[in-house]
């Protein structure tokens, strides 16, 4: 009978996938600041919010790594590292199109989407997506802006969208009321919240 070192076997599994993890951090970018856990049982999650409970049915997020067997015994663990590197590369690609989806349906469902209606992007187009959207600010009153999250082919006409915004003072003054109305809403939201205790 062969020796079968469970204890070696159990500390190299928990280390292929720590790196599976990493690495899935890794392909996820921005995504991966977003909180997340992972739910192990049960067939649907709720989210309950002041405005009401939101039912989920949950996504199966998955990716298979196949091994020949006569692959075994030339199978170096660099070989292993790079098959879970595909697999994470795969699976962040999976979920990032699942969270942009989700994103997209959400913004939809409550009209906080911006329609250039075949138009190229402008600093006008920006301006009313930050009028859409819920601004903090910091101890010193600066706005804490939100991350902007743009297809790469649309790279361009972004920063186009940002030359023109700072550059034509008309343009920078509704930038300037957007943000003084955004400071009031969020006054206002700061003084009506109730403190815990």
């Amino acid at each position: 009978m062969l020796p079968d070192y469970p204890a070696i076997k159990r500390s190299l599994a928990e280390a292929l996938e720590e790196q599976l993890r990493i690495r899935f951090l890794f392909y996820l970018g921005p995504l991966a600041e977003i909180g997340h856990h992972r739910q192990f049982e049960g067939h649907q999650m709720a989210t309950s919010r002041p405005e009401g409970e939101k039912v989920d049915d949950p996504r199966e997020l998955l990716e298979t790594i196949s091994i020949k067997i006569d692959e075994v015994p030339t199978l170096t663990l660099a070989t292993i590292v790079a098959l879970l590197d595909e697999a994470a590369k795969k699976l962040a690609e999976a979920h990032s199109r699942m969270v942009y989806a989700q994103i997209g349906q959400a913004v939809s469902e409550v009209g906080n989407t911006v329609d250039c209606r075949g138009e190229a992007l402008s600093a006008k187009h920006l301006l009313a997506m930050i009028g859409k959207v819920q601004i903090d600010f910091n101890d010193r009153g600066q706005p804490e802006l939100p991350s902007l999250f743009i297809n790469p082919q649309n790279q361009k006409a972004v920063e186009r969208a940002f030359e023109e915004l700072n550059s034509d003072p008309e343009l920078a003054a509704m930038w300037r009321a957007i943000i003084d109305r955004k400071r009031e809403e969020w006054r206002d939201r700061e003084a009506s919240r109730g403190l815990a205790g």
